[in-house]
């Protein structure tokens, strides 16, 4: 991602100290100087956390959102946290709306655990917050697939970016979105 945006800035978040440590060292040996490294999670709130850092080590974070970053422009997000998806983009809202990213996400929408929804101290409006939904009443209307199981969401008038270049397409038919969203997202065919 650090050569894509050659002239831009990368902010890379990472809450396990164990892969900050690698991320980091990776980093370093890559000699990537646009990325910004935060040793945190990112969420729906500022907040401090607990969490297994594996079976047996439970690790303290803080928990940050997108827009307390204040961030100056930003052209795309990319998001895969294991089933928090949801909360990340609700922390992002203001950042989405500013902006209109590219947003790639993971299509790990399942359901917050219990643990999760008590630890966190979560609203009902944070667990069902939904992105589609949201980037919709912003005008988005062109989802892709990735042959990496990624999604993309195309905001308006940024229809024009170099799909040949950027994106290996995978059969529609793996989609997992329901006949809501098919009726109101251009789903993006692959070629033959």
């Amino acid at each position: 991602m650090s050569k894509i945006v050659s002239n831009g800035k990368v902010h890379s978040f990472e809450p396990f100290n164990e892969t900050f440590a690698i991320l980091k060292l990776n980093v370093q040996e890559n000699k990537c100087k646009n990325i910004k490294l935060y040793n945190n999670n990112v969420g729906s709130k500022n907040n401090i956390i607990t969490f297994l850092s594996d079976i047996k080590n439970v690790q303290m974070t803080k928990m940050i959102t997108i827009d307390s970053l204040r961030l100056k422009k930003v052209n795309c997000i990319k998001v895969d946290v294991e089933r928090a998806e949801n909360l990340v983009f609700y922390g992002a809202k203001e950042t989405i709306k500013t902006y209109l990213p590219i947003i790639v996400f993971k299509n790990n929408f399942e359901v917050i655990t219990r643990d999760m929804k008590s630890s966190l101290n979560l609203t009902e409006q944070e667990i069902n917050f939904n992105i589609l939904d949201y980037c919709f009443a912003l005008g988005y209307n062109t989802i892709i697939e990735t042959e990496s199981d990624n999604y993309i969401l195309i905001p308006p008038n940024r229809n024009r970016i170099l799909l040949d270049n950027f994106v290996r397409f995978k059969r529609v038919a793996t989609f997992n979105f329901t006949e809501e969203y098919k009726n109101k997202y251009k789903f993006i065919k692959p070629r033959r």
